[in-house]
């Protein structure tokens, strides 16, 4: 085969499909060769663990609590590596805690993980725009007119 340069690697599959894209989300699609997913178990983003999902069951890894860089007294502690063998419709998330920390209409309860999580759940099986689209239509049904209290990031990969 033959050898893709980033640039053509990371070009949307088509020009028209790619004019039909908003600025706040983009879909690339990217081709591997690899058989696992390897993250290190440190530096949890938004203290946020990462979530994949197999044959329709969410799993959890959580990550040690100790940043990458800084000063450490005790150097006996060391990183590993978390690998997850990986399969065709495998789900992989990682994602800021801006969704769950959000108030619901009445200010008075946040969306909560365990929603997030089963809400992961029920688009997993959809393409990227009609996830999406479900993200957004759940956001904003659950804060109704109350402002946005965090930075929201979530990035889903399927394999």
């Amino acid at each position: 085969t033959r050898a893709r340069t980033p640039r053509a690697t990371l070009r949307p599959r088509s020009t028209r499909a790619a004019s039909r894209r908003s600025e706040s989300r983009e879909f690339v699609q990217l081709p591997m060769k690899t058989t696992s997913i390897r993250r290190p178990s440190s530096g949890r983003p938004a203290s946020r663990p990462m979530y994949y999902i197999k044959n329709g069951e969410l799993h959890e890894v959580n990550l040690r609590s100790r940043s990458i860089g800084g000063y450490y007294k005790d150097l006996s502690k060391s990183y590993t590596n978390v690998e997850i063998p990986l399969k065709k419709d495998d789900f992989f998330l990682l994602f800021t805690d801006g969704y769950a920390d959000q108030f619901d209409r009445t200010d008075s309860k946040k969306y909560t993980t365990k929603r997030l999580k089963d809400l992961f759940l029920s688009i997993c099986d959809l393409g990227p725009v009609e996830q999406h689209r479900q993200l957004e239509t759940a956001f904003a049904e659950w804060k109704g007119e109350q402002p946005q209290v965090d930075d929201i990031t979530i990035i889903g990969l399927k394999i």
